[in-house]
């Protein structure tokens, strides 16, 4: 069964990364370049599979201040791509006749994933009826408090969507991922057990995550689980950036 694998983040679209106007602001996107750069980039840079593309849509109004903001960095790998909103369709089709099936990743562009979750997903042979893949155990990882708690969350915004191929070339144009995570829960799924997550806290996170525990998103929190130690947070996150 050949596959496609592709990552998707939400970059700065305006509607979907919250606090409207700030980002579009060059402070706001040179600070999360920084985020992606030292967390999300070495996180797929060092996947143990390298067999898979990863899309960074942004508003096309902001071309300008993204790509001076690359400049800052190194260049991305090859299948590290950012792309205008307005492409990702045409760049979803892209080769899609040489596969059997669209594996589409949902990640924030300041969240981990671990290095061997792309090879998870080639090795992993869903049910034939199956159109989402959730993961549900995971860590939220605190970098301005340098802490990190096991998490299990019912329906996390850490999932991938499974397509046959031309099913996808067919209905790409009408094509959207709907707002709000809970939706592919209620979809026929499958959960892989792994914990292959992070979910970041910053300086400039649009949503604090520690909040969802009220909010009846089926969030598990036990403080308990909250790791402190330099060494072992270290050798964690080992996991999810090399």
């Amino acid at each position: 069964m050949r596959k496609k694998i592709i990552i998707n983040s939400n970059f700065n679209i305006k509607g979907v990364v919250p606090n409207r106007d700030e980002i579009f602001t060059k402070e706001w996107i040179d600070r999360r370049m920084e985020l992606f750069m030292e967390y999300t980039m070495k996180s797929f840079k060092n996947q143990t599979n390298q067999n898979f593309i990863y899309l960074l849509k942004y508003e096309d109004s902001t071309e300008e201040l993204i790509n001076n903001a690359l400049k800052r960095f190194e260049k991305l790998p090859y299948n590290i791509q950012f792309i205008k909103a307005t492409i990702f369709k045409q760049k979803i089709l892209e080769d899609i006749d040489s596969y059997d099936y669209v594996y589409l990743t949902r990640i924030d562009a300041d969240d981990m994933i671990r290095l061997d979750y792309v090879q998870q997903l080639y090795d992993f042979n869903p049910k034939k009826d199956t159109f989402v893949l959730i993961n549900q155990n995971g860590f939220i990882y605190d970098s301005s408090k340098n802490n990190m708690l096991k998490i299990s969350y019912l329906c996390p915004p850490f999932y991938t969507l499974v397509y046959e191929a031309q099913v996808m070339k067919k209905k790409i144009y009408n094509y959207s991922i709907p707002a709000g995570h809970i939706t592919f829960y209620k979809l026929p799924h499958e959960i892989i057990s792994e914990y292959n997550y992070i979910w970041h806290i910053h300086d400039k996170n649009t949503v604090n995550p520690y909040r969802r525990f009220c909010d009846g998103y089926g969030l598990d929190i036990n403080m308990d689980n909250l790791v402190k130690d330099e060494r072992l947070i270290k050798e964690m996150l080992k996991k999810f950036i090399g």
